[in-house]
């Protein structure tokens, strides 16, 4: 399935929204522009036009998901390097060479 969520014309107050999954659209449209029913249904300009805008909507999906895992891990060794920053003060501090 291509589609999560429910669909406009079936939604009510706090539905989720419809949203399409251009990674998972994107080997079905080729399939069918290989097959030539794509071109066929809305034609040949038009068929290249949806295929190259699904494309690029797989790609910023996939760079934005890599850029809130980048942001994860910065944000998981942010906190390793303060909680060993903490942990090492108070271990000086203990060890006699705090106040």
């Amino acid at each position: 399935m291509t589609t999560t969520g429910v669909r406009p014309e079936m939604a009510v107050a706090g539905s989720t929204a419809e949203m399409l999954d251009a990674g998972k659209l994107l080997p079905r449209l080729n399939k069918l522009n290989d097959s030539g029913r794509l071109a066929q249904a809305i034609g040949e300009d038009a068929a290249a036009k949806l295929i190259q805008d699904v494309d690029k909507a797989a790609r910023t999906k996939a760079s934005a998901i890599s850029r809130v895992k980048l942001a994860k891990q910065i944000a998981v060794g942010a906190a390793t390097v303060g909680g060993a920053g903490y942990l090492g003060h108070k271990a000086f501090g203990i060890l006699g060479g705090g106040h």
